[in-house]
């Protein structure tokens, strides 16, 4: 009866420990998850600035006179490379970005889908 109860006091024991360590996990993922939200939400604002600029510059340019031929018409500047390499930085590390929210937010709506 004794060892019965040592080993029922090991396996609360462990039982407890690893309850711990879930709700600090579970805490950690939720901290994660409000700042994913929050950064998912500066972005979100991020493209609306840039796409109200993107229709602004539609605008500057469709009330500049264009020319009869197309070939007479300037032709645009390529994006130097360190523009290039700039954007390739951002696309990379927004797509990286809404990968990890969407399993952050795959994880925490649908747990029992991990487990598959």
């Amino acid at each position: 009866l004794q060892q019965q109860q040592t080993r029922l006091m090991k396996i609360n024991h462990d039982l407890r420990h690893k309850i711990s360590v879930v709700e600090a996990q579970g805490k950690a993922l939720i901290g994660q998850k409000v700042e994913l939200e929050a950064g998912a939400q500066a972005q979100a604002q991020e493209v609306g600035a840039l796409r109200q600029e993107v229709a602004r510059l539609r605008e500057r340019l469709q009330g500049e006179p264009t020319a009869q031929n197309p070939e007479e018409l300037p032709l645009p500047q390529p994006p130097s490379p360190a523009e290039v390499r700039w954007l390739h930085f951002r696309l990379t590390d927004m797509f990286k970005y809404i990968r990890e929210v969407s399993e952050v937010l795959n994880a925490n709506i649908c747990p029992w889908m991990n487990l598959m």
